[in-house]
């Protein structure tokens, strides 16, 4: 049994003049808004929070990082129960590959909508199970003892090159003109601790902090509110999303 407390952010910030991010947070999308609730889960409960970053021209990033974002929501909630864990992540790479194929086509029927695609980063709570997945630049960090570290890879260029100039050349996304998707995927269910912290974000996040200061704001305030608001603080230059999970504490079902 997990008690959770989740806090999401989703803002435009001071560039840009719509917001192309999703964040689902159990059955809400938002964007623009922001989610502070709590939860206690057991043995049969589910719950997945995501940030989707999407990309594209005109309006189109919004519109695939929505999609992407419900109809994960969606997938995740029909999952049967008592599947492993093995099942799960099959179930996972098969809806990566459909949605991937959706915002394709969409692009190629629509030319306002070329390009259309999303990144996404998730954390599922699945009967007592605790996985996470990534597809994409979005991140996955964890603060643990006041440490913070990340735990999702980037999938850009920048990681081949090591060129600055390459930081937002993604090679893996839904969508987007990509050739092909793949997903990273892990069950980390038995290295999870009371009192770990889990942040998923966008790159508007970390392009405008540095981890130091996610750490410290993490360990003064560990809220979603807390980090865009200091990320529009330092230029805001393109939209940031964030959800921040708290683990309050684990004990038996029984």
């Amino acid at each position: 049994m997990h008690k959770i407390t989740v806090s999401a952010s989703s803002q435009t910030g001071m560039v840009r003049d719509h917001n192309e991010d999703a964040v689902l947070v159990s059955h809400q999308v938002i964007r623009d808004a922001e989610v502070n609730t709590s939860a206690l889960l057991g043995s049969n409960d589910r719950y997945v929070v995501a940030v989707c970053d999407g990309l594209g021209g005109q309006n189109a990033g919004e519109i695939a990082s929505m999609d992407a974002a419900e109809q994960l929501e969606h997938r995740f909630q029909t999952l049967r129960p008592g599947q492993s864990i093995e099942r799960i992540h099959q179930v996972l790479k098969e809806w990566v590959k459909e949605e991937h194929c959706y915002l394709l086509a969409s692009g190629q029927d629509d030319p306002g909508m070329e390009g259309m695609g999303t990144t996404l980063v998730a954390l599922f709570f699945y009967e007592g199970r605790v996985c996470w997945m990534n597809c994409g630049d979005s991140r996955l960090y964890r603060l643990r003892r006041g440490i913070l570290r990340q735990l999702s890879s980037d999938h850009s260029l920048i990681n081949i090159t090591h060129k600055s100039t390459d930081a937002h050349v993604i090679l893996n996304c839904l969508g987007g003109g990509v050739e092909d998707v793949y997903l990273d995927f892990e069950d980390m269910t038995s290295e999870v601790l009371q009192g770990d912290v889990f942040l998923l974000c966008s790159d508007g996040l970390t392009d405008m902090l540095k981890d130091e200061m996610i750490e410290k704001i993490l360990n003064e305030t560990p809220s979603a509110h807390a980090l865009t608001e200091a990320a529009i603080q330092c230029g805001g230059l393109d939209n940031v999303s964030a959800c921040v999970v708290k683990v309050d504490s684990i004990a038996s079902a029984n």
